[in-house]
């Protein structure tokens, strides 16, 4: 083995360790990514839900509110 490969063996080597590596954490930025996405619109869907729900209890408070209104009159 000449001087040549001698330098250059490791440096390649060295080379394609990094290259693995950035791939391997661009996987995971993307993967992390569209899990974050997820999650958002996950979030997003049981506000809008939640928002749904309590209007509705309002609604049906108000009802009651009502009922309770309206039979004490006649007394």
């Amino acid at each position: 083995m000449g001087f040549v490969e001698k330098s250059r063996d490791p440096w390649k080597a060295k080379c394609l360790e990094a290259k693995t590596n950035v791939k391997y954490l661009r996987n995971r930025i993307r993967f992390f990514a569209k899990s974050t996405d997820r999650w958002k619109q996950r979030v997003r869907a049981l506000e809008a839900d939640l928002a749904k729900l309590e209007a509705h209890v309002r609604a049906r408070d108000n009802e009651i509110e009502a009922l309770k209104k309206t039979r004490r009159r006649p007394s």
